[in-house]
């Protein structure tokens, strides 16, 4: 293996996004597969329609985004677990399409902070966020792949940008209803 490969380091580009390294991209691809590998073994099947084997693909480009909205948020990621935030208090959209929208589900949470991060390894960006509750409107609801894949795909501009020095105040998408602060 090139040794200068393994040596290339994550960097931010701007506050929003970021360049990860060798390293952090296959510690987040590994993390795409693990989670894949495990829903596997348990008979998991892939939710919303997604084909089975699409399913490698939607794990380690969600892994991958993650990776990059932990790093950008100044945050740990561990991988995730199955219905907890993805990132601290955080549910991430990851997509490779720079023209996708945030694609929200019926049962995902109102009250959650949802982040859409485009982007194909090894650049990433956070382009945007909102509550659940504002992206479940009737007028996202809609099929654009016309596969049988309903969900609410919220534009861009009815989106919040990210605020300006959130690594320095991550309370600044704290949940609505959240009365205590986290460390």
């Amino acid at each position: 293996m090139d040794a200068a490969l393994v040596l290339t380091a994550t960097e931010f580009i701007d506050e929003w996004s970021v360049r990860l390294g060798y390293n952090d991209m296959q510690h987040a691809a590994a993390g795409g597969i693990t989670r894949n590998c495990e829903n596997v073994v348990r008979g998991v099947k892939d939710k919303h329609g997604c084909d089975p084997l699409d399913g490698w693909n939607q794990h380690v480009v969600g892994a991958l985004g993650e990776s990059a909205a932990a790093m950008c948020l100044d945050r740990y990621w561990s991988i995730g677990k199955m219905r907890a935030p993805d990132v601290w208090k955080y549910q991430v959209r990851s997509t490779t399409n720079t023209t996708n929208r945030l694609m929200l589900h019926k049962e995902d949470n109102g009250t959650d902070a949802f982040i859409l991060v485009i982007g194909q390894g090894p650049v990433f960006r956070l382009v945007g966020w909102l509550y659940g509750h504002e992206g479940k409107k009737p007028e996202y609801w809609c099929d654009p792949t016309k596969q049988g894949r309903h969900a609410f795909f919220v534009p861009r501009e009815a989106m919040r940008p990210m605020p300006d020095r959130l690594r320095a105040r991550p309370d600044l998408l704290s949940a609505p209803n959240s009365s205590k602060k986290e460390a």
